[in-house]
């Protein structure tokens, strides 16, 4: 029982550990060339009914792509990463609604938290067709910047035709109730 205690704890503490180390590498590995309007410490709720924050990232063809090239249509903004379960699993579920809406004006737009190999190979398997930008530290500011303070995958965010954030969704999307959102924005 002792053995297993002080296994349990040391596995903790390594990954507490671990979570942080990458945090604090991430955002101290090189600059980021992402320019936001809103305050680091600001958190989802408070960006409900504010501006979407300004970025560009590469996408998996390595051709950087700015949240701009969307502007007036619908946009869903999707951070996840290949090791998250239920990032996996709201996939095809994003891709059948970008089948569905896109020629309403739903754009998605995946946003990697991960290697841009490992990504690359994820999207080609599950036959994603939505844009997936790629960058693993600038993307995890870019998620804190569109609300996500606590890191949680998968996170997304729903902006408006006027690029206006209109709601935010934390942990795996409910399909009813992402289908009622992004209907009440086309």
């Amino acid at each position: 029982m002792k053995q297993w205690l002080a296994l349990f704890v040391l596995a903790l503490a390594a990954g507490t550990l671990g979570w942080f180390g990458g945090r604090w590498l991430s955002q101290h590995r090189g600059e980021t060339s992402v320019s936001m309007e809103r305050p680091a410490d600001a958190g989802a709720a408070d960006l409900v009914g504010s501006r979407r924050p300004d970025f560009a990232l590469p996408g998996l063809d390595g051709q950087v792509r700015h949240i701009g090239e969307w502007q007036g249509k619908v946009i869903l903004v999707n951070f996840w990463a290949t090791w998250c379960g239920p990032c996996r699993e709201e996939m095809p579920m994003l891709q059948a609604l970008q089948s569905e809406m896109g020629s309403k004006g739903l754009q998605v737009v995946g946003v990697a938290l991960d290697q841009p190999d490992a990504t690359q190979r994820f999207a080609a398997k599950l036959g994603v067709q939505y844009p997936i930008l790629v960058n693993d530290p600038m993307a995890e500011d870019i998620s804190v910047r569109y609300g996500d303070d606590e890191g949680v995958l998968p996170y997304s965010v729903l902006v408006g035709r006027d690029g206006i954030v209109r709601d935010t969704f934390i942990g795996k999307l409910q399909r009813d109730r992402l289908r009622e959102a992004v209907g009440a924005l086309l």
